[in-house]
Formats: C-alpha cells, structure tokens, sequence
C-alpha cells in the first residue's frame, strides 16, 4: 500500500465516525409510511392524467372551432299535394304554385301542376333553365294532375313507364338540345302526367336518380267527394289534340275544351231547357281547318244527330258522373270549319228532348221556317233528320213542308182537300247523305183510295199509316221512306187505278 492509498483510508474511516447513525422504525410506523408514498405517487399519477385530458380537450376544441358539415343522407323523402317522393338529398322538391308555374293567379281547377323536382333551384326562371346564370339545371321533372281520365292512355294504371316524347328542342332557348320524356296514369281516383326533361351535359348517375325518384312515388286518394273534374273525350282537329274536360262547379257542370293552343270552358246548363247551349272552336287553318262544337244534354237523352248540309252523325252520348252533376250528360262533334251545324237530341221512346244550332261563325243558328200549325214528323227516315209541318193555306188547301234540321225546305206539297180532290197527292226528296237510292215519300190519302201499289218493282202494297193532322176527315197524311225512285199508283175498292204519281 502507498502513501496515497493509507491516506484516502484514513480520511474515509474519519468521515464515517462522523455520520449519526438513525435508528430503525418500528414496522407499524414504515408501512404508514410506505402507504403515504404510494398515494403520493397516484395523486401525481391522476393530476398527469387531468393535464393530459385537459390538453386533449382544448386540442379538440380548438379542432372544432373550425365549420364541420355533418354527414347528409344520400336520399330524403317528402311529400307534396297528396305526392310522396324519395330523391337525392341534395335536389330540390319545388312547389309549382309557389313558382309561379301555374300562372299568376292559380285555382284549384285541373288541370294543374303539383310538383316540380331539380337538382338546382333556378328560382324564378324554373320554367326556362336555358336563361339561368351560372350553373343551368341539368334535368326537370313535373308532376301535373289531370282531370280524372275514364278512358285514354291517361287511364291506365300505376306505375306507368316513361317513353320518348317527339319534341325538337334544338331551336329552344330555354331547354336547348334537351330530350324530354313523358308518362300518364290514373291511380288512388286522380290522374296524372309527368313530363321529364334531361339537358344534353346531364350525366348518367342524375339519369338514375331522377328515374329512381319517379318509381319511387306514392299516391294519396281524393278527399271524400269523389273527383271534381273527369275527362270526358279526346279527339284530334285542324291536326290539334282536344280534350272535353268536365268540372263541379257550385251551380252545377262545366264543360271545357282543352287545346294545346287553347283553352275555353262554358257552365250555367239548365237541365229543364229545350234548346241547347252550343260552343265551338276552330282548331287550324285554311283548308285543313275543322271546328269543334260541344254541349251538355238532358240526362234522359239517349240519342244526338247533328245534320249539316251535305252530313248527319249521331255524336256519342258522353256519361258525366252523378258526382259532378247527376242532371245532365255531354257531346262533342268534329265538323268542318265553315258549315252551319243543327242538333236533335231525343230520350228512349224518340221524344225531342232538346234542340238547337251553331252557324259557321260560332252564333246560334236562326232556323227561319214559317210558322206552321203543326209538327207532324220530326225525326229520322233514310239516315236522315227531317221534319214535316202542316199550314192551313185556305179553304181546302192544305201545306205540306219537308225540311231539314236547318231550316232548309227541301219539298213541299200544296194539297187539294176538297170535294174533287184526286185519290193520292206526294211530293219527294231525295235524301243527299243516304248511300242507298232511298227516297222520302209524303202527301195526303183520300179515303176513295183502297190500296196503293208503291212501284211494280218493289212489291210494296198497302195504305200507310197516317200521321196525325188537324186536317179535313177524309184524308189520311203520310211519310215513307222508299228504296227507290218509281211511282206510286192509287186503286179503288174496285181494283181500278183512279191516280198515279211518280216520286224519286
């Protein structure tokens, strides 16, 4: 050992004289001791934990202090005017009256426009996508309800397909180069029609959805009442569809005439009335113009015969429903533009019920006959309408006229009814839109004639059945309708020829 190491022994012995030495604590006293250490170390433990959860705290709310769009739902669905619809979420449910898309003034009436789906909301210029600034919709679709279709594609039930409408678009400066598509259907007592228009940038996912939110749709039923408006008939004129649309209104039914140009609609129908209160109106132009006339009837009548100059046809009889007006049903004909029209409705035991005419400018038309004394035929023979009044002209001169429903008189015969009166007096006409060579055949009988033989040629023997007249006894008034021309040849109780007349 060195000097260096016997003297760091030496100072190191002496310092450890020098340390007290602590006695050792009792075993209670250490675990009190040992318990306080550890709840020392927990309560650090815990406050570094709460140092910790408050830094994330302010962490994440300085994270949200920042905007956060919640997550949307792909689709919604909503309902509007009785329409239930799930669409994408992000597309706007449109109400058209609140648009502006059934006119300034809109009324309950149908038909209407009852709602309106774009991914875009245009605002005031909805109906004209072409004219919005910025981004334009790229699709459209409108839901409007039809008076209740009984019969026509708009009666076929839900759901209904939507195919290609035959539109030119690509002149349109508010739907330039769109395609459009079309539906209708009649479903829970209402009917209608969905129009849908894809603009040519529309792409294939808002084709989808759009065709998924139209499948998607649900009806609610008309409140109880039944339907307030029904479409009676569909037609074409002057190249122009119509359609005879009913409606209840508060004094009872109203007829309306729907155009694709026009529109016109006429009510206050009395039912008790014996003259018809007819509209017209002229669809096209020139030589292709044509004109329809339509009008409510009696609700007893089971026949109409519209007559013209050179034309008879027996418009159909059109049901409205008792809900709309029990009292009286409709028609609707299709005429040239400029010919006057006369009408005849008549009930189940051919009874005149109601009458009336139209000239070619839509006035009433002035049937100027002579007053006669009496009607004694007023009715169809050969196809066509006629009738057949009496004037007592003077002493044994008596006026038979044939006319028709027009007022045009077609024949007339003055007949002698005194004492050398011949046994068989007539006059004929020759009814112009038969297709037979039918002839209408009247004039008086006297009673001396026994038989009469009409035409070698057709067989035909006997008296006809007299009409009756307020003429002098011993004359028989009658009205026939022949196969042909020929002559009618009167014979005594004798079997001797005493008159004959050719006719035709």
């Amino acid at each position: 050992m060195n000097d260096l190491e016997r003297d760091l022994r030496t100072l190191l012995e002496t310092k450890a004289d020098d340390v007290h030495v602590t006695p050792r604590p009792e075993p209670r006293v250490l675990k009190r001791a040992r318990r306080r250490q550890l709840g020392t170390v927990l309560c650090a433990s815990i406050g570094l934990l709460g140092v910790l959860a408050l830094a994330i705290v302010t962490v994440g709310s300085l994270r949200r202090s920042e905007p956060v769009t919640p997550a949307l739902p792909s689709t919604v669905t909503r309902s509007m005017n009785g329409i239930e619809i799930t669409f994408p979420a992000t597309w706007h449910l449109i109400d058209p009256a609140a648009a502006g898309l059934n006119g300034p003034e809109p009324t309950p009436d149908l038909p209407r426009l009852v709602l309106a789906l774009s991914p875009h909301d245009p605002g005031e210029l909805l109906a004209c996508p072409g004219m919005v600034e910025g981004t334009p919709p790229t699709l459209l679709m409108t839901i409007q309800e039809e008076p209740l279709a009984l019969s026509g594609e708009g009666s076929g039930p839900w759901p209904a397909d939507l195919e290609p409408m035959d539109a030119d678009s690509s002149g349109s400066a508010c739907y330039p180069g769109w395609e459009f598509l079309r539906a209708g259907w009649t479903t829970a007592g209402r009917t209608f029609e969905a129009r849908v228009g894809f603009a040519p940038d529309a792409s294939d996912r808002e084709r989808e959805d759009l065709f998924a939110a139209f499948a998607s749709m649900s009806f609610e039923p008309l409140a109880e009442g039944g339907a307030a408006s029904v479409l009676l008939a569909t037609g074409t004129a002057g190249g122009e569809d119509w359609e005879l649309i009913a409606t209840r209104q508060p004094d009872g039914l109203s007829l309306t005439l729907q155009g694709e140009t026009f529109g016109a609609g006429t009510g206050g129908f009395d039912p008790g009335s014996d003259e018809l209160r007819l509209t017209g109106h002229v669809f096209g132009s020139g030589a292709q113009a044509e004109r329809v006339v339509f009008s409510a009837v009696p609700a007893d009548v089971t026949l109409i015969v519209a007559v013209g100059p050179a034309f008879a046809v027996e418009p159909e009889v059109l049901d409205v429903p008792d809900e709309i007006d029990a009292r009286l049903n409709a028609f609707a004909v299709v005429v040239d533009a400029d010919t006057d029209i006369a009408f005849r409705a008549f009930n189940a035991t051919d009874d005149l019920v109601v009458s009336g005419g139209i000239d070619a400018e839509g006035k009433p038309l002035e049937i100027a006959l002579p007053e006669p004394d009496e009607v004694l035929f007023d009715g169809r023979l050969n196809n066509c309408w006629w009738s057949l009044t009496h004037t007592s002209e003077g002493p044994d001169v008596e006026r038979l006229r044939l006319a028709s429903p027009l007022g045009d008189v077609l024949a007339e015969l003055l007949a002698d009814v005194g004492p050398r009166a011949p046994g068989l007096q007539l006059a004929s006409f020759d009814c112009p839109i038969d297709d037979t060579d039918g002839v209408l055949v009247f004039g008086v009988i006297a009673d001396e004639t026994a038989t009469v033989r009409w035409g070698d040629e057709y067989g035909s023997v006997g008296i006809p059945d007299c009409l009756q007249a307020e003429i002098p006894a011993g004359y028989c008034v009658f009205l026939l309708d022949l196969n042909g021309p020929g002559a009618a040849i009167a014979l005594d109780a004798e079997g001797k020829e005493i008159a004959r007349v050719p006719y035709g």
